[in-house]
């Protein structure tokens, strides 16, 4: 079994290769760190897969969940890409996930496929569905609403560089040439390994680097996230799947391990922008066997950018 100091040496050579990918435009740090693989994209349909990498084993020995959320918005999104162009900029409006309570262990392919743009919209919006499995176990399927939009005034858009063909397997960069924001990275994982070794691992790698300071309060519990290159998207913002796992996160600890998630309902309202978000979850309802939880992430300046409502069963 690999000692804490082999994995820490697995994850950080992961986190050099993202940042190496990440250098080929299209993409963004989290896809890449994640190790998302696309197969068979086109056609309306996509299959993302997704390893069991040391950096996303949680406590438990099953894949993060708010690594799961990234792979679900991949899919959906992606299958509305995959009838759209490559390039396409597409802003998640909607998010839904069932979860069936099976464990998220070992790799996980999700598979979404389109079904079609809504008919009476001023806009392009598209609708799609995805399967998520652990093997041959369906451990979530969902629903998602994408609007096409155009590429931010000033930038150009490129398409996901490893769609077509596999990364390559590139140098790990030297430390005198990483950017700002790649030494920002770098410098957010070594701290986020001390934490996880720490820890003894009881929190997976990736939520340690998302950095959520999660606190309980009266009323449910509260997240603060760090925006940065670790977290954003292809035009700077944080991705959405990203949001969605703060959410979870936020509603989770909400509601302590006597409960689990089933369902997700997301409403995506505003880009996830400003140098923080804010997570804060109230307990709607907790009743003798299920729960229900209203969770608002917001950015610095108090706008409204996720409303989710999450329902969980008791499991103890």
């Amino acid at each position: 079994m690999p000692t804490s100091r082999q994995l820490s040496d697995q994850i950080l050579d992961q986190v050099f290769k993202a940042i190496a990918l990440n250098r080929t435009p299209g993409y963004h740090f989290c896809g890449n760190f994640l190790g998302l693989t696309f197969e068979g994209v086109g056609g309306g349909h996509a299959r993302v897969t997704m390893p069991a990498h040391p950096a996303l084993i949680d406590g438990k020995g099953c894949v993060d969940p708010c690594a799961l959320t990234v792979l679900a918005d991949f899919a959906l999104a992606n299958a509305v890409r995959a009838a759209a162009t490559p390039t396409a900029r597409l802003a998640t409006v909607s998010l839904n996930l069932q979860l069936t309570g099976e464990p998220l262990a070992g790799n996980l392919a999700a598979h979404g496929e389109l079904e079609g743009f809504f008919a009476q919209s001023t806009g392009r919006l598209g609708m799609s569905r995805t399967r998520i499995l652990a093997g041959d176990q369906v451990v979530a399927f969902g629903t998602g609403t994408f609007m096409v939009l155009p590429a931010p005034k000033g930038q150009t858009l490129h398409p996901i560089p490893w769609i077509e063909q596999p990364a390559p397997d590139l140098p790990r960069p030297d430390i005198e040439t990483l950017s700002v924001p790649e030494r920002e990275i770098v410098d957010r994982s070594r701290e986020a390994l001390e934490n996880w070794v720490r820890a003894d691992q009881a929190q997976s790698f990736w939520s340690l680097l998302l950095g959520a300071d999660i606190q309980s309060t009266t009323p449910g519990a509260k997240a603060v996230l760090f925006n940065g290159a670790h977290v954003g998207n292809r035009v700077g913002h944080v991705q959405g799947g990203v949001t969605l796992g703060l959410a979870l996160m936020s509603a989770n600890a909400a509601l302590g391990d006597q409960w689990r998630c089933t369902g997700v309902n997301a409403s995506y309202v505003s880009p996830g922008i400003g140098s923080t978000l804010l997570s804060e979850t109230t307990v709607t309802h907790r009743g003798r066997l299920t729960a229900v939880s209203r969770t608002h992430v917001l950015s610095a300046d108090g706008k409204v950018v996720l409303d989710v409502m999450t329902h969980h069963v008791r499991v103890n």
